[in-house]
């Protein structure tokens, strides 16, 4: 799953992501970051903050302003159709 993929499954859970003074800041409802989440986005977190900083740049030189990113957002990022299963979630 590349890092739009998984932004955008986690957005569709309610997580929010973004870049807070070069540090990756998440919001969560409660319960939704398992471990295993947890342990992708702190092995991932590096793509992450690039892929996020990235989007600052792609929002056409609008400043961030440290809102959070939406799916709308997340939505103008990935590719047309393209459309990720969510993460599994264990009992």
């Amino acid at each position: 799953m590349n890092t739009s993929e998984l932004l955008e499954n986690l957005t569709q859970q309610g997580v929010q992501l973004r870049v807070e003074n070069d540090k990756l800041r998440i919001h969560s409802p409660k319960g939704v970051l398992t471990e295993e989440i947890r342990t992708v986005l702190a092995d991932r977190k590096a793509e992450i903050l690039s892929f996020l900083r990235g989007s600052d740049d792609a929002n056409c030189g609008v400043p961030s302003n440290g809102q959070d990113i939406s799916l709308q957002t997340i939505g103008r990022l990935t590719a047309a159709g393209a459309i990720a299963s969510p993460i599994s979630k264990r009992p």
